[in-house]
């Protein structure tokens, strides 16, 4: 009889540590549902994938959104970190501006090279480990100027020189153009000074009192040429050409 009890007791708790292990498995398995569901949960997006930024580092700031959604339907926000960027990106700052809401501060090194340069940042959401790639793109230090004119008044014109950046000494473009009418055609030279610091230039040209317009009548036309360009040795100008061949109103 002994024996007999012995034996059920030892096949009853053979059961038991059965029935044990089949609920860890099952509690296993839950856990790895909950932790699905959870991932889904987690929101992480941002209004634009490009940064770009002028040869002096100035960036646009982009602005993330990155929160969990709670089952009641509550939500908490989630801090995003900045897991990789390139070498000349000397910061990233992620700094909460709202309720979810994220904006992301770039400063970015002076770019003193003739060429553009392209990189990532890579933004993580903390707990996710959700990723974000932000494209940054920083133009060169190549300066453009460009030569512009205009009819302020009958037979008198302003010639405008504009850089893309401001100069760093003072910049001098002499402009050679022709203007003409029916009677006759007259070769001058526009010379337009950029200060220091500054992005534009004037030169005003009145015609009125010369010759051609005294014996001829009121100018028509112009044409600009290509012009030469001194001072500021630090950037690389190209001179942009226009061509007017019909009559200024």
């Amino acid at each position: 009889m002994k024996k007999i009890l012995f034996i059920l007791s030892v096949i009853l708790l053979c059961s038991c540590e059965n029935s044990f292990l089949s609920m860890e498995e099952e509690n296993s398995l839950s856990s790895v549902e909950l932790q699905n569901l959870s991932l889904d949960n987690y929101y992480y997006s941002v209004d634009t994938n490009n940064v770009t930024a002028d040869y002096l580092g100035t960036a646009t700031v982009p602005t993330v959104r990155s929160y969990f959604l709670e089952e009641d339907g509550t939500s908490r926000d989630v801090l995003p970190v900045v897991t990789s960027k390139p070498t000349w990106v000397s910061n990233v700052e992620v700094r909460k501006v709202y309720y979810q809401y994220y904006i992301i501060l770039v400063t970015v090194d002076m770019n003193t090279s003739l060429s553009g340069r392209m990189g990532a940042i890579v933004l993580t959401q903390s707990e996710s480990n959700k990723t974000l790639s932000l494209q940054v793109t920083q133009e060169s230090a190549t300066n453009m100027v460009t030569i512009g004119v205009a009819n302020i008044y009958t037979n008198r014109y302003e010639f405008t020189a504009t850089t893309t950046y401001p100069v760093k000494e003072e910049v001098r473009c002499y402009v050679p153009y022709k203007v003409y009418n029916n009677g006759g055609e007259s070769n001058h030279e526009a010379v337009i000074v950029i200060a220091k610091g500054q992005t534009i230039g004037t030169f005003v040209m009145d015609f009125n009192a010369s010759p051609l317009v005294a014996y001829h009548g009121n100018i028509s036309g112009y044409v600009l040429y290509e012009g030469r360009l001194y001072g500021d040795g630090f950037y690389t100008y190209n001179f942009v050409r226009y061509w007017s061949l019909f009559p200024i109103t």
